[in-house]
């Protein structure tokens, strides 16, 4: 597990703070990313109120999430309330109908436990749920469909033509990002830390990217959908960039070593097949590469 950021928050800066709740929800493909939160959040994450973060740390500590009606009573708690979600938030059958899909070569139906609703009934974010004792990034035991709760999520989003998800076993909360048509990705909060008090910027990060106010009261280039969008575009960007910038750098070390090998009357090289060292060059700024970032 990531480093766990410090329950003072006072002397660090906007920036560690961000990459502090970034590391602990081990953010996976396309996700938030640090440029997008300093913009939207320049000051930092809104901080909830105390007395919010105090009943949520109580019943973190409190809730039996192996009990489903317990599991039940803290999801929903979750999302009506400490997200804020309240009566835009649709349950069980108030979940309309036309945010069902069959999956056609598997005859699976997926369907949301809850969903956060606007004013005209479209869902802005869905919600699946699996028991506490499903692993959400691996296969369900017993089943044909190899694809994860977490998979299925993402499925469903794209069918629905709904970016943002959430699938959640009472423990784990997974935001998963599936843009129709593009690569998404997710994060994953767990929320035993928040009974632990002193990860309060992982429960700001929550409500920042998951509350009500992330999809209705903000302009609309700072909603969660349009943030996550700005990262992932940034983020392919980056990645072009950066393949252009490894080939260049793999062509001029090919290049210094053909003259190398010229220097010594092609000895250097004498019976070296030419794609091996390409191969070779390749490998060895890949590394590079990789170095420097851990690195960083």
């Amino acid at each position: 597990m990531a480093p766990r950021i410090r329950a003072g928050r006072a002397h660090t800066t906007v920036a560690s703070q961000h990459a502090d709740w970034l590391g602990l929800v081990e953010p996976y493909g396309h996700f938030l990313t640090l440029p997008v939160l300093r913009e939207a959040f320049p000051d930092g994450l809104p901080r909830i109120a105390p007395d919010t973060a105090r009943v949520v740390r109580e019943r973190a500590q409190a809730a039996d999430r192996s009990d489903p009606a317990e599991a039940t009573g803290w999801i929903e708690y979750l999302l009506a309330d400490v997200l804020g979600w309240g009566n835009r938030l649709a349950a069980g059958p108030a979940v309309p109908d036309h945010l069902t899909f069959t999956v056609p070569e598997r005859q699976v139906s997926l369907r949301p436990e809850y969903a956060l609703l606007d004013k005209d009934g479209r869902a802005r974010v869905i919600v699946e749920r699996y028991d506490i004792a499903t692993r959400l990034d691996a296969r369900i035991p017993g089943e044909a469909w190899s694809a994860t709760p977490i998979d299925r999520t993402a499925l469903l989003c794209r069918a629905l033509g709904v970016a943002v998800g959430v699938v959640t076993n009472g423990r784990h909360v997974v935001l998963v990002y599936a843009p129709v048509g593009k690569a998404g990705g997710h994060a994953t909060w767990d929320t035993d830390l928040f009974a632990e008090g002193a990860e309060g910027a992982l429960l700001d990060a929550l409500v920042a990217t998951l509350g009500a106010q992330a999809f209705f009261a903000r302009s609309s280039d700072l909603t969660t959908e349009a943030l996550l969008a700005k990262s992932a575009s940034a983020q392919a960007e980056l990645t072009t960039t950066l393949g252009l910038q490894v080939r260049r750098a793999v062509e001029l070390l090919v290049a210094a070593i053909s003259r190398a090998n010229l220097d010594t009357c092609g000895q250097l090289l004498h019976g070296v097949d030419p794609h091996r060292v390409y191969e070779a060059a390749a490998t060895v700024v890949m590394l590079m590469v990789f170095m420097l970032y851990a690195e960083e």
